[in-house]
């Protein structure tokens, strides 16, 4: 299985490939780790990656695959043709973030007018037992705050634009 995710600017490939003692080999961009999974319940896994023990949490919607970690990153995994336009598409875009998954405003990370960096924090959402961090997709400034904490959003509806300075 392949499957590509974007963090920052950066696209990155995943290959998947199931070992015949139950593991997984997984190859991030050239770098090789042994995975065991360990299913605890229904989304929520236990992971040992080279030995190193972590949680996830895991969701999916249609092709794409949400995973939230112990340490608070959740990554939106999707299939390469997917991701690659959808960073096609959003390139030109003036920065207007949207909730990839229905969810629940637990913090707001910025104000109106804050000026921000590529890759900070700027909101955090819970979406089915998983913390989803939305991150800035440029450096800029707030121009608008679509939401607050405590409000509940559905999928694709706007949280958050970030003007490019």
């Amino acid at each position: 299985m392949e499957f590509q995710y974007s963090y920052g600017d950066k696209i990155y490939s995943i290959r998947l490939n199931p070992q015949p003692d139950g593991t997984y080999t997984a190859v991030i961009d050239d770098r090789e780790y042994i995975v065991v999974v360990h299913r605890q319940q229904e989304g929520a896994l236990t992971l040992l990656i080279d030995g190193k023990p972590a949680r996830a949490h895991v969701a999916a919607h249609k092709n794409q695959r949400f995973v939230g970690l112990s340490d608070g990153v959740t990554y939106e995994l999707e299939t390469a043709d997917r991701a690659i336009s959808r960073r096609k598409s959003a390139a030109g875009a003036a920065g207007s973030l949207t909730a990839q998954m229905p969810g629940q405003v637990t913090h707001v990370m910025v104000h109106e007018g804050e000026t921000v960096e590529l890759g900070q924090t700027l909101i955090v959402m819970e979406a089915m037992k998983m913390e989803i961090r939305i991150t800035a997709p440029v450096g800029g400034n707030i121009t608008k705050l679509h939401v607050q904490q405590g409000d509940t959003v559905d999928r694709g509806q706007r949280l958050v634009e970030v003007g490019v300075s």
